[in-house]
C-alpha cells in the first residue's frame, strides 16, 4: 500500500492548484459539486479545495452502488461529480451530471507551486457542505450546512475533546460520512495535528495496533 507524507504547506499549495482546476471547469460560488472519493489525500484536498473556493461540497460513501447515488442526486442541482474508476462509467452513463474522473495519483499532476488563491470570505450562513446521512431513523437524506455550523461545531469538538497540535489522529472510518470529518479532520486542521489516514479498518486491521504504536496515536476515528 502506498504511502506520502504531506506538510501543512504542501497541502496548501495543492488546494490553491485544484482551485485552479476548479477555475477552468467553470465552477462558479455556490455550486454543488459531488464527490464520491475513497479515503485518501486526495479526498482531504478535494474538500479543502471546495471551502477555499466557495462551492457546496457533497461528499457520498465510496461504498455506494452508484445506482443509490444517482438516485439521491435525482431532483439535485449538482454541477459537477467527482469521482474514480469504480464509479466513473455507471455515473457517465446517466448523461444527467458532469462527472470529473480522478485518476490513480492525480495529485502528481497538480500545480502545487500554484499561487496562493484567494480564500472565499463567506458569510455566517452561506451554505458550504451537503452531507449524507446515515438513515438511521429513516432514508437516508441531504443535510445543508452552513460556514457557521461547521465552525461552532468543530471548535466545540476541539474544546469537548481537548484536542491540540500534539494529537496524532488515526482515520479509519469513510470520509464520505461525517463522524471521521467532525472528529479527526477538521479537528486536526483547526489545531495543526497530526492525521495518519487508512483507506478502510478493514485494510489495516492486522496492524491495527502496531500502526498505533508506530504513529503514537492518541486519538482514532
Amino acid at each position: 500500500q502506498e504511502q506520502a507524507t504531506y506538510t501543512f504547506r504542501e497541502i496548501n499549495n495543492i488546494v490553491n492548484g485544484i482551485c485552479k482546476i476548479f477555475k477552468s471547469l467553470k465552477l462558479n460560488k455556490g455550486d454543488v459539486i459531488s464527490a464520491v472519493i475513497q479515503n485518501s489525500v486526495e479526498y482531504l484536498i478535494f474538500y479543502l479545495a471546495s471551502l477555499r473556493y466557495g462551492t457546496i461540497f457533497n461528499p457520498y460513501p465510496y461504498t455506494l452502488d452508484s445506482k443509490d447515488i444517482l438516485r439521491y442526486l435525482s431532483g439535485m442541482d449538482v454541477k459537477i461529480i467527482f469521482c474514480q474508476n469504480k464509479h466513473y462509467n455507471d455515473l457517465t452513463k446517466n448523461h444527467i451530471h458532469s462527472v470529473y474522473l480522478i485518476k490513480d495519483n492525480y495529485l502528481k499532476g497538480v500545480d502545487s507551486n500554484a499561487d496562493n488563491w484567494d480564500d472565499f470570505i463567506p458569510q455566517e450562513n452561506t451554505p458550504a457542505c451537503l452531507y449524507y446521512s446515515s438513515g438511521t431513523t429513516g432514508n437516508p437524506k441531504n443535510i445543508l450546512f452552513s460556514y457557521k455550523n461547521m465552525v461552532a461545531n468543530i471548535s466545540s469538538v476541539v474544546r469537548g475533546f481537548k484536542f491540540n497540535e500534539n494529537d496524532i489522529h488515526l482515520i479509519v472510518l469513510p470520509l464520505g460520512h461525517t463522524a471521521s470529518i467532525n472528529y479527526s479532520f477538521l479537528p486536526a486542521t483547526l489545531c495543526g495535528s497530526t492525521i495518519v489516514l487508512s483507506e478502510s479498518f478493514w485494510k489495516i486491521r492486522a496492524q491495527f495496533w502496531s500502526l498505533i504504536q508506530k504513529y503514537n496515536v492518541t486519538y482514532v476515528e
